[in-house]
């Protein structure tokens, strides 16, 4: 993988239609071409109603650190992946495509700058399973009003590849902070895209699948998180 550069369906979601796009993949080659030419469309909704109950983070371990390997960016944070997978080299995208325009002002950042998105993925050439990281500094406002934003950015960028949201308004954790998370279904993968805020940064991560054995070593990866 290129400096830079990522996987062509990764890279063609996180250019062109939002930041969950980039985990369109398992059939996606270098072009950024899907290999299929039908397509099922869906009635997608996103969670309203009554507020989301956060969760209480008392901090999570995982107990694979004896064969997997440690990320750590600086002080920051820090967290365990397979050792097979490959820390990809930034890749740079408008933060238009990965944030809410309402969070985008009220952290006083315009869309067209821009973000960087870590990205550590498996040995496949699409890059799934793998997890992918975009943050935005500045924010103020509380977690369920940020993760409500995200949602709707989310679902109303992306195309007919989303089949189904199977399931929004998770309450989880990224390490000792509460994490509200949403569930979505693509022809050919899940991706689960948590947002937790530190420190007046929002954290997007999104986990991505192709079959339930890829969700378990990417829900490991989240309960390695720490701070």
């Amino acid at each position: 993988m290129s400096a830079g550069r990522l996987p062509g369906g990764i890279r063609r979601g996180l250019l062109g239609v939002a930041l969950v796009l980039a985990v369109l993949t398992a059939a996606c080659g270098d072009d950024g071409e899907v290999a299929t030419t039908t397509t099922t469309t869906v009635a997608v909704t996103t969670s309203t109603a009554a507020p989301i109950p956060v969760a209480t983070c008392p901090g999570q371990r995982s107990e694979r650190s004896d064969d997997w390997t440690l990320y750590r960016l600086e002080a920051e944070y820090m967290f365990l992946h397979p050792a097979d997978w490959t820390v990809a080299a930034p890749a740079i995208i408008p933060a238009g495509d990965a944030f809410h325009a309402d969070t985008l002002a009220e952290a006083g950042v315009g869309p067209e700058a821009e973000v960087s998105v870590l990205t550590v993925a498996g040995p496949s050439p699409s890059g799934v399973p793998g997890v992918h990281l975009v943050t935005l500094t500045g924010v103020t406002s509380p977690l369920e009003v940020l993760y409500a934003r995200q949602e709707a950015h989310v679902v109303s960028t992306s195309s007919t590849d989303l089949r189904e949201v199977l399931d929004a308004g998770v309450s989880g954790c990224l390490g000792d902070e509460p994490a509200l998370g949403l569930v979505l279904l693509y022809d050919y993968s899940v991706v689960h895209v948590w947002s937790a805020v530190r420190a007046g940064t929002l954290y997007v991560f999104l986990l991505v699948a192709e079959d339930q054995t890829q969700v378990e070593v990417l829900d490991e990866v989240l309960r390695s998180w720490a701070w």
